[in-house]
């Protein structure tokens, strides 16, 4: 079962700023653009066309970061971004210099555990995102793909332009999550709504190995129980979490 996000609860995650602004963008744009992690680690501002508001999804990082591969099924995807992430894009780009990777990722079996933790912090309290047991499974990184999809099943975009813009590798993948935006979307509120102008403030520009520094471990988070469901870590079960402070 998958766990996207309702839009407020993503704004709320977005704008509070006891949460990492490189972590805030991080997910802002995954959960924007429907990529994979590793799909989204690969991103290189040459991929990116701010003049035109396209994106190119063409490779994706080994799980062992040894190198890059091509994405699932070998067949690049350019599609429009959404308007409203452009600006945020376009200070990103300026940062950056116009060259380089997008983001820095996280130690990939970090993710759904940060992922958790981060979104606590910044109060979104849906009980659904953070349970874990034996039928459940908390929120993980993968489910920012989701909730790109849902947003855009809720919005009225058709299956094939959804498709076009994920890459799924065969139509039954495709199917579970329309499903899930068919019987959650009343609840999402306007989806893809304009970002806060909080995540345009410039990164400080100090070691860009920060958010690698950033683990469960430095934070105090315990994993108490369940295991990992998928080596990336992005579908990683949950867990009870301390909350020292940011």
């Amino acid at each position: 079962m998958y766990r996207p996000l309702c839009a407020p609860s993503a704004l709320q995650f977005a704008a509070c700023t006891e949460v990492p602004l490189d972590w805030r963008r991080l997910v802002t744009l995954a959960t924007y653009l429907g990529a994979r992690a590793g799909e989204l680690e690969a991103l290189e501002w040459d991929d990116i066309d701010l003049a035109h508001g396209k994106v190119t999804i063409h490779r994706a990082v080994d799980r062992d970061r040894t190198g890059t591969k091509s994405v699932n099924n070998k067949e690049p995807r350019t599609f429009g971004v959404e308007s409203e992430l452009l600006p945020l894009l376009g200070a990103m780009h300026k940062e950056a210099g116009g060259s380089g990777r997008v983001v820095m990722m996280p130690r990939v079996r970090d993710l759904a555990e940060l992922l958790r933790y981060f979104v606590a912090a910044a109060g979104v309290t849906r009980a659904e995102l953070f349970a874990s047991d034996a039928t459940r499974i908390g929120l993980r990184f993968h489910d920012l793909r989701a909730t790109a999809v849902t947003w855009w099943a809720v919005r009225g975009d058709g299956a094939e332009r959804i498709w076009a813009r994920t890459g799924h590798e065969d139509w039954p993948t495709m199917r579970k999550y329309m499903r899930v935006a068919e019987s959650l979307g009343a609840g999402f509120g306007s989806v893809f709504p304009p970002l806060p102008t909080q995540l345009l403030a410039r990164l400080p520009r100090i070691d860009p190995q920060s958010i690698r520094g950033i683990t469960r471990n430095s934070l105090g988070i315990r994993k108490d129980y369940g295991n990992s469901s998928g080596a990336d870590g992005t579908r990683t079960r949950g867990l009870r979490r301390d909350r020292p402070a940011l």
